[in-house]
């Protein structure tokens, strides 16, 4: 998921702050997932 991500913000010139925001969220929404 994060790979796809990344290649997706690259293709489109995402910055790091940027790109490290929307992983995070998707870590949070995974962890919520595998809790439930």
């Amino acid at each position: 998921m994060k790979e796809r991500v990344r290649a997706a913000c690259q293709a489109e010139q995402v910055p790091d702050q940027v790109r490290s925001r929307i992983i995070a969220r998707i870590q949070q929404v995974s962890i919520t997932y595998r809790y439930e």
